[in-house]
């Protein structure tokens, strides 16, 4: 076992590194498209770039382009890749996290990290005598995993999770979680937990324990495969490169897009090296093993649909609403969708007044073709015909994913990932807690996706081709600004999602 001394140099270091990061990233300006790119961008199986992640499902650009590179930040993550490996950040043999959740915290977000940012806050959902996975499903980084069992009943199904390779000493994180109504009729109660353990009941001795391997699965499956292998792997990166290859500088449509697409190939560069490498965090969070993690990213891949990340297309698919049940983040997350949808149409209605004027637009057809084939499964069945409409709600659909899906999936679960206790990262057989490094790590990986990034409430009418698209930019500006006023009115909930929060892009 190594001493408290090596691990609290160990530690520090890390720490120092994180605070560092977390300082030195500023918000990157989006700048007008370049009157030419510097050629196309190419895909190439994610193997080819990081020669030490063996995945070659996935496709990533094989150079990030000139106008996005930052050669020292590449250097930088290089430097820290290669540090993981000869002074890592976890310790074999290290003793167990502190009982007390405060105290882990304490010990793990010292004074100058909360310097930085604020340290978490329990929402109300794990703060009882129990998680409330009922009040999980409905509000917060979880909405959006319900799908219909049947008999008037909803389901958490991550069975998926099942067939890739865990670690020999945490349980599997194959598991299905059913919901029938509750008591009031609006809401939704966990009736059966179906994991390694059995079919187990509220009832059942071993419900605790089912629970947390659920919740496990949950934010295993929220962290790793929806965030960072759909929105960032797959549709933010597919959609990035499809706009640069078949869209001019001078385009409108790129116009409409680029502030949500500038940076994306060099924030995956980036994220890939401290996330996915055999060093990074998720090979040494989670409970799968190097094996199952590449695994995981691979298989799932092939099934992820752009229509999973739709929230007009989740809401009808789900029943929730048809069937009466109150979910806070329907709309929430539908209020946002909707000031989307209202600036792609009105923007989109500036440049082709008819569906006509777009039809004869070959390169909005290219565009479309080109995405349609570099992400899994293709377009929804609606995108057909093209229309001003459909195309208005793809690119709501697309806006959505890189700003809201990145959001709830990544930095909102900053108040949730942290309480371990009943929320963990690695369910141990024996009933331990995870060692220091695990949660060490946990912790600063979280505070980083927490860095500044470019606004979504900032003023992007410079990037439009002229006066009519710039005051359709400042006009969504002003409507963003309208709902953030009206919801400043009531106090902050930890599961809601507010316009100052988002981001205009998923990048650093």
């Amino acid at each position: 076992m190594p001493s408290s001394l090596q691990w609290v140099i160990r530690r520090s270091f890390w720490d120092a590194l994180t605070v560092l990061k977390y300082r030195g990233n500023k918000p990157v300006h989006i700048p007008v498209p370049p009157a030419a790119f510097d050629g196309p961008v190419e895909s190439v199986p994610l193997r080819v770039v990081f020669p030490t992640i063996p995945i070659d499902a996935i496709p990533c650009a094989k150079k990030v382009p000139a106008d996005e590179a930052s050669p020292f930040k590449r250097r930088f993550y290089g430097l820290q890749a290669w540090l993981a490996k000869v002074f890592a950040p976890h310790l074999p043999g290290l003793p167990e996290v502190d009982p007390e959740p405060a105290t882990r915290l304490a010990a793990a977000y010292r004074a100058p990290k909360r310097a930085l940012f604020p340290a978490p806050l329990v929402p109300p959902e794990l703060a009882g005598a129990e998680p409330d996975l009922g009040a999980l499903a409905l509000a917060g980084p979880y909405y959006g995993y319900l799908t219909p069992a049947g008999d008037g009943r909803w389901q958490w199904d991550l069975r998926e999770l099942g067939d890739f390779e865990h670690r020999p000493d945490v349980y599997n994180l194959g598991s299905r979680v059913v919901f029938e109504r509750d008591a009031a009729g609006t809401g939704l109660t966990p009736v059966l937990i179906e994991c390694e353990l059995g079919a187990i009941v509220p009832s059942d001795p071993h419900w605790p324990t089912a629970r947390a391997i659920a919740l496990c699965a949950l934010t295993t499956h929220c962290g790793l495969i929806r965030h960072f292998n759909g929105v960032h792997l797959t549709f933010g990166s597919a959609l990035a490169i499809a706009a640069r290859n078949t869209l001019p500088a001078d385009h409108p449509l790129l116009r409409l897009l680029w502030p949500h697409i500038y940076g994306t190939q060099y924030s995956n560069e980036m994220a890939t090296l401290s996330q996915l490498d055999p060093g990074g965090d998720f090979a040494q969070m989670y409970g799968f093993t190097l094996r199952g993690l590449y695994d995981a990213f691979e298989r799932t891949y092939a099934n992820l649909r752009l229509s999973d990340y739709d929230p007009v297309a989740y809401l009808e698919s789900s029943g929730l609403q048809a069937a009466g049940i109150a979910s806070p983040s329907a709309s929430d997350f539908g209020a946002m969708y909707a000031l989307f949808e209202a600036h792609a149409r009105e923007y989109l209605g500036l440049y082709y007044p008819t569906d006509a004027d777009l039809a004869a637009d070959a390169a909005v057809a290219q565009w479309l073709d080109a995405f349609a084939k570099a992400i899994p499964n293709g377009l929804p069945a609606w995108t057909k015909p093209l229309t001003v409409a459909s195309l208005a709600r793809l690119v709501a659909v697309l806006i959505y994913v890189v700003v809201v899906e990145h959001e709830i999936r990544g930095t909102l679960l900053w108040n949730y990932q942290l309480w371990t206790h009943v929320h963990p990262v690695r369910v141990y057989r024996d009933g331990r807690r995870e060692p220091l490094d695990v949660y060490q790590r946990l912790v600063n990986s979280t505070m980083i996706l927490n860095v500044e990034r470019a606004s979504l409430l900032e003023d992007y009418s410079y990037l439009a081709l002229d006066e009519r698209g710039a005051a359709a930019f400042r006009t969504f500006l002003a409507r963003l600004e309208a709902l953030q006023r009206e919801l400043d009115d009531d106090p902050r909930q930890l599961w809601k999602l507010y316009p100052d929060m988002l981001n205009a892009n998923m990048n650093a």
